[in-house]
């Protein structure tokens, strides 16, 4: 309890009125009847991540919400994640591009780099993939802490309104800052 305190204390009123949505939803009062299924909760939880990673001040509006789990690639995370252990942290980020690069996302999981290389055009179009340049930092999945950052991308480059909310787990990242003093010239 002291830790919700001390996360209520940090919050703006914005977020005061989310946490207090959230938790009528996951606790409704005792003389209220409604039952919850696990989808709906999930739902919830995704919402409530969505609204509380932003960077900015910016208005959204969500307008569909899919929760998708793919159990294939559910199992290889869970396995990998297992073989790992605790050492590598579980983190929840965002990825904003069009929708069938999404919907390849779903089915086939983020393609790594290293893989793509190996690929050939035929392959990728298999996997309804595409790379699209070498990117701003090199060749890498690029994915973000702030969903606002992601609809951003999403908008501007792939003339979409819609992102993923992804369970990754850390290994090697930069923060631009970090890789601007560290770049090779």
């Amino acid at each position: 309890m002291y830790t919700l305190a001390e996360i209520l204390r940090n919050c703006d009123y914005r977020q005061l009125i989310q946490c207090q949505q959230t938790l009528l939803e996951y606790f409704p009062p005792s003389n209220t009847c409604r039952s919850r299924t696990k989808s709906q909760l999930l739902e919830l939880d995704v919402e409530s991540k969505f609204f509380n990673s932003f960077s900015g001040i910016e208005q959204f509006r969500i307008s569909k919400l899919f929760v998708i789990r793919n159990h294939r690639l559910f199992k290889q995370f869970e396995d990998y994640r297992s073989e790992l252990g605790k050492r590598w942290q579980l983190r929840f980020v965002y990825h904003g591009s069009s929708r069938e690069c999404l919907r390849a996302i779903a089915e086939n999981g983020f393609l790594e780099p290293k893989k793509l290389k190996k690929m050939t055009d035929s392959d990728l179009k298999s996997h309804n993939s595409k790379v699209l340049d070498k990117g701003y930092f090199g060749c890498g999945i690029y994915q973000g802490f702030s969903a606002d950052y992601a609809i951003y991308y999403a908008e501007r480059y792939k003339q979409s309104d819609e992102i993923i909310l992804s369970a990754v787990l850390s290994g090697r990242s930069y923060s631009e800052e970090s890789w601007r003093k560290n770049r090779p010239n």
